[in-house]
């Protein structure tokens, strides 16, 4: 049976109750309906937005935001929100935020112009099969989004306009894992800075925009809150901000390009790594809050962790070297700055690393090397209370944490295209496969798992999939 606790009166009642925590004041606790599938709680009108949080386990504080049913943040006068049930406890509390435009520009600075004939060659150095056909102008922008709880923050990203286009489709591309801040695409704009003698390019994934840009789409790149110059610290594959920081910036680019010419209605999502988590994320996010603004013709994912509290969860379970394991305390320094579930890691960490593995993912150094003070099998600096509990607890707030950022709990009406490789060390493809079964017992009807090339790991997928995304894209405009 499903009961709500009343924090006021401190007792179990018959009928759902809910804690309104506006600002720092508290109101009487109301009913919510409840018809045995779904709950409604009522919601005051209020000067300001609103988010509401929710917690099923008072014993952790752990408290969440809903991803579905609830856009980012509620507006001032809504007056009730519903839910399905989890079949658990679970308590609410909602608080007020400042009002502001989301997605308001703040800057737009014009950074590099790329021409075809130089663009083409230097892809063609690089063995990337694509041809551009526009002269493309890249834009850093810094726009105005939110945070995890709806709070105002400051962010990055990167805009990429072709010459001669009217009224191009928009192409929003989620990059992939970056540590260390200052590596930000907005912040590698210049491809020329970056190859070597040899003709060896460290390609930034800006690229992706250019490439992009130069076949007729306005492509914007976000790079993610806390990254670049953005506000605060990076939320590591946290499923909401992915997607609000990439939906504000494609707003903030067609405030600075004009409202007639960039196109909503012919929209494009992509990405690769975490950005394919981020692509996801965020082709849910319009589907279902903003489809009167922007319509997704397709969505490309490429090697994400669609499935964080399942797929990613028994990967680091089975204790198997992992060729970046930076990766398991970046996910934790992100999720435990947004959730706050335990400060100084005394709960989590062997005392060696309680102070080393925060300092490693603190956005300073680059993941390399990261890596090198990190022990490739992760879960050997991990408390053995810490591993039990997660491993025979469900309940534990972990596994509600990881659940709250995984992204197919929704149905995707677009075409979406999981593009994986087999030999992926980083990310395995069997997250791809869950994540397209998912899917389609849920109802979608066009959702496929694509392998880029025979046999490819993380990094040979990568390009495979960027080119093949964009034609596929071509081929739907």
């Amino acid at each position: 049976m499903i009961h709500f606790f009343n924090f006021l009166r401190q007792k179990t009642i018959t009928s759902a109750s809910l804690l309104l925590l506006f600002g720092c004041g508290f109101v009487d606790a109301q009913t919510i309906n409840y018809n045995g599938r779904d709950i409604t709680l009522p919601l005051q009108v209020t000067e300001n937005p609103k988010i509401l949080k929710y917690n099923n386990n008072l014993n952790y504080n752990v408290w969440l935001l809903p991803s579905i049913g609830h856009p980012l943040p509620l507006l001032s006068d809504v007056t009730t929100f519903t839910e399905k049930t989890s079949g658990k406890n679970r308590f609410y509390i909602a608080e007020e935020v400042e009002n502001f435009e989301r997605g308001s520009l703040i800057s737009a600075e014009l950074r590099e112009t790329y021409r075809p004939f130089i663009t083409n060659l230097l892809l063609l150095t690089q063995n990337i099969d694509i041809a551009i056909e526009h002269t493309v102008e890249c834009f850093r922008i810094t726009y105005f989004t939110v945070d995890p709880w709806g709070n105002k923050t400051k962010a990055t990203g990167s805009l990429f306009v072709p010459s001669n286009v009217s009224n191009p489709p928009l192409a929003m591309y989620q990059h992939g894992t970056i540590l260390k801040k200052a590596d930000a695409p907005s912040n590698k704009l210049n491809f020329l800075e970056n190859i070597s003698p040899n003709l060896d390019l460290s390609f930034s994934e800006a690229g992706i925009g250019v490439m992009a840009a130069g076949k007729g789409y306005v492509a914007t790149l976000p790079d993610y809150l806390g990254m670049g110059s953005g506000d605060g610290y990076h939320p590591y594959v946290h499923a909401r901000s992915e997607a609000t920081a990439a939906i504000d910036l494609a707003r903030a680019a067609k405030e600075f390009l004009g409202e007639d010419f960039l196109n909503f209605k012919k929209t494009f999502v992509f990405g690769y790594s975490q950005g394919g988590h981020a692509a996801v994320a965020l082709n849910r996010e319009l589907q279902t809050y903003h489809a009167d603004e922007f319509n997704v013709l397709a969505c490309a994912a490429g090697a994400g962790p669609y499935s964080m509290s399942e797929i990613m969860f028994e990967d680091l379970m089975s204790g198997r070297p992992h060729p970046n394991p930076f990766y398991f305390p970046y996910v934790l320094q992100s999720y435990n700055t947004v959730y706050n579930f335990d400060p100084d890691y005394s709960e989590i960490y062997i005392e060696e690393y309680i102070e080393i593995l925060p300092q490693l993912v603190d956005g300073m150094i680059t993941g390399n090397e990261a890596n090198k003070q990190i022990p490739e099998v992760f879960i050997d600096v991990l408390q053995g209370s810490f591993l039990a509990d997660i491993r025979g607890n469900k309940e534990h707030w972990l596994h509600h944490v990881l659940e709250n950022n995984d992204v197919t709990n929704w149905v995707p009406e677009n075409p979406l295209r999981l593009y994986h490789g087999a030999d992926d060390k980083n990310i395995i493809i069997d997250n791809a496969y869950h994540a397209r079964d998912v899917f389609k017992k849920q109802g979608a009807e066009d959702v496929e798992v694509i392998e880029p090339i025979p046999n490819g790991n993380h990094y040979t997928s990568a390009m495979p999939f960027m080119t093949q995304a964009l034609e596929w894209f071509s081929s739907l405009d």
